[in-house]
């Protein structure tokens, strides 16, 4: 089965650098959910927002990274036996999917519900 990512080989002062594949943010030679993970945390790095009970998938009482990992591996192992489900539609359409995880990644840059 071949990859629908890109590899790309990075030449620098002459010598090439390990190769990575596209979407390998943390550079551990697979691209998994850790990835997801690593790019939305560095992208919320300097991110603030208060307290929403809706976008608290992972149910600690807060709302961070945990809560889009929490609502990714749930969308995908469909195990629901540690995340808040009510909580984990946080598009509030009635269904869990991708559109949640979008919206939670909105919220949690931009401090509101758009």
């Amino acid at each position: 089965k071949q990859s629908r990512f890109t590899t790309i080989i990075v030449t620098v002062a002459g010598q090439e650098e390990p190769v990575y594949e596209v979407g390998d943010v943390n550079r551990d030679g697979e691209v998994n959910i850790v990835d997801v993970t690593t790019l939305v945390d560095t992208l919320l790095a300097n991110s603030t927002v208060e307290y929403d009970a809706i976008a608290d998938v992972y149910a600690d009482d807060e709302v961070n990274i945990a809560d889009v990992t929490a609502l990714i591996d749930y969308l995908l192992s469909q195990d629901s036996s540690y995340i808040n489900v009510d909580n984990a539609d946080v598009y509030q359409d009635q269904e869990v999917n991708i559109a949640d995880v979008t919206a939670l990644i909105d919220y949690l840059l931009s401090g509101t519900w758009n």
